[in-house]
């Protein structure tokens, strides 16, 4: 059951893909969705990586084959780009006058 956070974290970079590559980039409306994509993945990749690290130390013992977690240098690594990346989205949007953002 250790598959579940990468399969979480193999999602967003999945969405992110698609947003940045098949869907024009200049769209305001893409940054609002990558924007938002970030800000529902944190918490929920977070809690999956909890609940299964929580799930592996109650169930391991010496010599069991139960999957470690994905290494806490790897996700911290994906929260760094992921804050990042939501961030970096939120200025670009932020910087963009007003008026070319009215949907007249």
């Amino acid at each position: 059951m250790a598959l579940i956070e990468q399969i979480v974290i193999s999602l967003y970079f999945g969405i992110r893909f698609i947003l940045q590559f098949w869907i024009p980039r200049g769209s305001i409306t893409i940054k609002k969705c990558r924007i938002v994509l970030g800000v529902l993945w944190l918490p929920l990749g977070s809690a999956v990586y909890l609940i299964e690290t929580i799930r592996y130390i109650s169930i391991w013992t010496p010599g069991s084959l139960a999957l470690p977690p994905v290494p806490v240098a790897f996700f911290v690594a994906w929260i760094i780009f992921l804050v990042a990346d939501t961030l970096y989205q939120f200025h670009t949007i932020s910087r963009i006058p007003k008026s070319s953002t009215s949907m007249s």
